[in-house]
């Protein structure tokens, strides 16, 4: 009987609950399983971890003036140091686009 339990349990890819939430049997003992517990399957949740967050933070920054004002900053800044660094180049003799 403990070796059936053992092999059981070997063959349980996912837990029952990820935060709270029951992952179906289907999904856990399956293919699918095994693949999002692969090193392959975890790289993939976390880029759509990373997606969703990025989603998330775009939703903000349109929402906030001060982020707003953060992000046009920065631009100015980026095109000033390309525009400096342009007529550098071209003071060397360099051709520049």
């Amino acid at each position: 009987m403990a070796k059936t339990k053992l092999k059981a349990k070997a063959k349980s890819f996912l837990p029952k609950r990820i935060g709270g939430v029951k992952v179906p049997k289907v999904a856990r003992k399956g293919r699918f399983g095994a693949f999002i517990a692969s090193a392959k399957g975890q790289a993939l949740i976390a880029e759509v971890v990373m997606a969703g967050v990025g989603m998330v933070m775009a939703k903000k920054v349109k929402d906030s003036p001060k982020a707003r004002g953060a992000i046009a900053e920065a631009k100015a800044k980026a095109t000033r140091g390309v525009k400096a660094a342009k007529k550098k180049a071209s003071s060397l003799g360099a051709r520049t686009p």
